[in-house]
């Protein structure tokens, strides 16, 4: 009779674990909210502790979006706009951006010495670089100087 009870003693004790098992989470937890720390998924804010937001799908600390993006602007050669650079592009009050461009400037002269400047410009190759607002991103505008001067008297004209 003995080694029958301590065979069914086990049985007993395996069963009644596992009906406290299922009674316990279905009479504790189910009206408690779960509050996940930083870096745990979620689906709402309400789902994160205090003093954190819900932001694609993990809890994050809440704060201005601090990314701050360089840009080199090249519109379209129909724009007659350059090609322009901004430093600095913060992204804190939302992705709507407005950038205005800056007018070019245009500069005309001859090529040549100051005896020869009646006779025209000299043919040539014209560049002009400066450093840009980004680093290692500079400028470089150039033009092709005629032989001679143009209707308006000018040898070439470079716009920058």
């Amino acid at each position: 009779m003995r080694a029958r009870t301590e065979g069914r003693f086990p049985g007993r004790v395996a069963a009644l674990l596992l009906a406290f098992a299922t009674v316990v989470p279905a009479t504790g937890c189910e009206d408690a909210a779960v509050i996940a720390p930083i870096g745990f998924a979620c689906r709402s804010d309400a789902e994160c502790s205090d003093g954190l937001v819900c932001d694609f799908n993990h809890c994050v600390v809440s704060d201005d979006n601090p990314l701050a993006i360089k840009a080199r602007i090249t519109p379209p050669p129909s724009a007659a706009l350059l090609p322009q650079q901004l430093p600095s592009l913060s992204l804190a009050d939302g992705p709507g951006l407005l950038v205005t461009l800056v007018e070019p400037f245009t500069v005309h002269g001859v090529i040549g010495s100051t005896q020869d400047i009646l006779k025209g410009s000299i043919e040539g190759d014209l560049e002009v670089r400066t450093d840009g607002d980004i680093a290692g991103l500079d400028f470089v505008f150039g033009t092709h100087a005629a032989n001679g001067l143009n209707t308006d008297g000018y040898g070439y004209t470079l716009t920058l």
